[in-house]
């Protein structure tokens, strides 16, 4: 999988609230891809501290959540889904 990296400051817009109550990520994925990630982080230049992690494992349809501090990953909460992708496409 190719890792592509992508950095947004929340809020965008400094006029707005420093408190969001939603937040849309759309992207589009490779052809047959096998997982992909989002991580959360209160610095991007310390990846010992990730704050959310978010991950799809797309054969299993599985999503893993858990969040890493001072290098030592947590316990990970999986949740299996069938069609995870069918929201997406109707």
């Amino acid at each position: 999988m190719a890792e592509v990296k992508f950095l947004v400051v929340l809020p965008a817009n400094p006029d707005e609230s420093d408190r969001m109550s939603k937040l849309a990520i759309r992207g589009s994925l490779l052809q047959e891809p096998q997982q992909f990630s989002i991580n959360f982080v209160n610095s991007p230049s310390c990846t010992d501290n990730i704050t959310y992690h978010f991950k799809v494992k797309v054969p299993s349809q599985t999503i893993v959540e858990n969040y890493k501090r001072n290098g030592e990953w947590s316990g990970s909460h999986q949740e299996k889904y069938l069609n995870i992708f069918d929201e997406c496409f109707a």
